[in-house]
């Protein structure tokens, strides 16, 4: 890693953080946070009507990110896609992807298109989730990228 430019981003409940660091060293004028819409796919879990009763926790939809299911009440729902008998009862893979956009945007703004990384690196509990939307969004993210 000495010698090298990565770009770490760290995707949370409210906020895409993201961090480029040249040869170990942070360099904070291209660095910082952008909004975050994982609150908007709690939002949309909430005012399904499918679902077994109203429910308030974010840190459901945290847990949800991190592990690949949504469970509310002892039920569990694959996430962010959740089918039973073939019929779609929740798809959150929109409201993700409109967000991993606008914020991958506002990364490019502040970062470039890129051209000075070795590479980018993309870390928290959810990235393994959030990584297959941000592949699709933008060469910028995937060329040389890792997941932590």
């Amino acid at each position: 890693m000495l010698n090298k430019s990565f770009l770490v981003i760290d995707i949370g409940y409210l906020t895409l953080d993201y961090l480029v660091v040249n040869n170990l060293k942070p360099n904070y004028e291209l660095s910082g946070a952008t909004d975050f819409g994982t609150k908007d796919c709690l939002e949309y879990l909430k005012s399904d009507k499918d679902l077994a009763k109203p429910f308030q926790n974010p840190e459901l939809i945290n847990n949800a990110f991190s592990t690949g299911k949504f469970s509310i009440y002892s039920i569990e729902y694959s996430f962010p896609l959740h089918k039973e008998d073939g019929q779609v009862i929740f798809d959150g893979r929109p409201i993700i992807e409109r967000h991993i956009k606008q914020a991958v945007d506002h990364v490019k703004n502040i970062v470039g298109m890129g051209e000075n990384l070795d590479g980018t690196v993309v870390v928290d509990g959810g990235s393994s989730l959030i990584y297959p939307f941000v592949e699709r969004v933008d060469s910028l993210i995937t060329r040389c990228t890792s997941m932590v």
